[in-house]
C-alpha cells in the first residue's frame, strides 16, 4: 500500500516541477556559455581593432599645399584615435580635416587621442599638447569609458571644469567637444550593463551641460543626434560591436562638421 508521502514524491506536479527547475538550469548554463564565448571573441576583435589602428598617423596634413595652414588638435579616447575605421580616411578627424581643408586651408592634424582614455587622463596627459601645438581647431571625444568604469558624477564634473577651462585658455579659435553617446546602443554590452552605463552616461552628459554653460566650446550632440542603432544598421559597428565602424563614424563626422563655423 503507498503512503501519503509516496503519492507526494510521485505526484505529476511535483515531476513537472523538477522538469522546469532541470531546463531552466541548462538553459542558463547554455547562456552562460555562450556569453562568454561571446565575450572572448569580441575581446580578441576589440584586440585586433586595436592593433589594426595603431599604424594610423598622429601627425599628417590634409589640403593643397601653399594654402594657409590651419592646425587641428584631436584628443580623447579610441574613438577620437579611430579604432574600428579600417582606415585613416574614414576615421572623423580626418573627414574633419577635410571638410576645412575644402574651405581652402591646408590643415595639420596632430592627434593624440589614446584608446581607453578617460576624462581625467586627457586632463592629466593630453593637454600639454596644447602649448606645444598651439591649435586653432581642437575636437574632443571622450566619455564612454567613464561610462563603462562608472565614474562618479562629482569626479567627472570636476576634471570637466579644468579641461573646460584649459581648452578656453588655448590658442584654438573653433573648439569642438562631443558628449558621452547612447550607451545602450552598443551591441557588445549585455543588457544590464548597458542599462546602467547609458544611466551613467546620461548623468555625464548633465555635468558636460552645466560645463559648458557660457563658454566658447560647442557640443556635439552624439547622444542624441548620432544614435549608432545596430538593429538598423549593423554596418554602424566593427567587429568587436562595441566601436564605430567606418560607416559608423560618417555619421559622428557629419555632426561635428556640422557644428564648424
Amino acid at each position: 500500500m503507498k503512503t501519503d508521502c509516496d503519492a507526494r514524491v510521485f505526484s505529476p506536479r511535483l515531476g513537472r516541477k523538477r522538469l522546469a527547475a532541470r531546463l531552466f538550469l541548462l538553459a542558463t548554463l547554455v547562456w552562460l556559455v555562450f556569453s562568454v564565448g561571446r565575450a572572448r571573441v569580441l575581446l580578441l576583435n576589440g584586440q585586433h581593432i586595436a592593433a589594426q589602428s595603431a599604424p594610423f598617423s598622429r601627425d599628417y596634413f590634409v589640403g593643397k599645399r601653399g594654402a594657409p595652414l590651419l592646425t587641428y588638435l584631436v584628443l580623447g579616447d579610441s574613438t577620437a584615435a579611430g579604432w574600428g575605421a579600417g582606415q585613416l580616411k574614414r576615421t572623423y578627424p580626418y573627414q574633419v580635416a577635410q571638410a576645412v581643408a575644402a574651405r581652402g586651408f591646408r590643415v595639420r592634424v596632430v592627434n593624440v587621442a589614446v584608446g581607453g582614455a578617460r576624462l581625467g587622463d586627457v586632463h592629466q596627459n593630453q593637454l600639454g599638447a596644447l602649448q606645444r601645438v598651439r591649435p586653432d581647431l581642437i575636437t574632443l571625444s571622450v566619455g564612454a569609458n567613464d561610462a563603462t568604469h562608472f565614474t562618479s558624477p562629482e569626479d567627472y564634473a570636476r576634471e570637466l571644469r579644468a579641461v573646460v577651462a584649459a581648452l578656453q585658455s588655448s590658442t584654438a579659435k573653433q573648439i569642438l567637444m562631443a558628449d558621452t553617446p547612447d550607451m545602450y546602443q552598443a551591441p557588445a554590452l549585455p543588457l544590464p550593463l548597458a542599462i546602467a552605463t547609458n544611466g551613467r552616461a546620461r548623468r555625464l552628459n548633465v555635468a558636460l551641460t552645466e560645463a559648458l554653460r557660457g563658454s566658447k566650446i560647442r557640443r556635439v550632440e552624439l547622444y542624441d543626434n548620432g544614435k549608432l542603432i545596430y538593429r538598423h544598421n549593423p554596418d554602424f559597428y566593427a567587429a568587436d560591436l562595441f566601436h564605430p565602424s567606418g560607416a559608423g563614424y560618417g555619421v559622428w563626422a557629419r555632426l561635428f562638421i556640422g557644428k564648424l563655423e
